[in-house]
């Protein structure tokens, strides 16, 4: 009896959800400073050294974190809402127009959706 009900308490943990924490992120591996701003917000300019990884959002929650990443709620956010510059050798802005998201980390507890700004 006691076998038993061990293996129905692994059952009922492997069966629940765990907490997850994802963040959301811009990494520039550009040789220019990359300018992210959120249309929506006047006072939301974020500055992106070259080589360097700004954290734009954290989600957390239960569930899973790569669940959480596939269905591209804040990716899609972040396509229609933002404008991603960056200032060119000639000191013009223009718009980067290279660009991937990516998941970084573990399916379960968490990990960096990452937008990587290429050259």
């Amino acid at each position: 009896m006691k076998y038993f009900a061990f293996v129905c308490i692994c059952f009922l943990f492997a069966g629940c959800d765990p907490y997850y924490k994802i963040q959301y992120c811009v990494k520039n591996q550009t040789s220019d400073t990359v300018y992210v701003k959120y249309m929506n917000f006047p006072d939301s300019l974020k500055v992106i050294s070259p080589g360097t990884l700004c954290v734009l959002k954290t989600n957390s929650g239960v569930g899973y974190a790569k669940e959480k990443y596939k269905n591209q709620e804040f990716q899609t956010w972040f396509s229609t809402n933002s404008i991603l510059v960056k200032k060119t050798k000639e000191n013009s802005i223009k718009k980067v127009s290279e660009s991937a998201w990516k998941y970084e980390g573990s399916r379960v507890h968490g990990g960096n959706a990452v937008l990587y700004v290429k050259k």
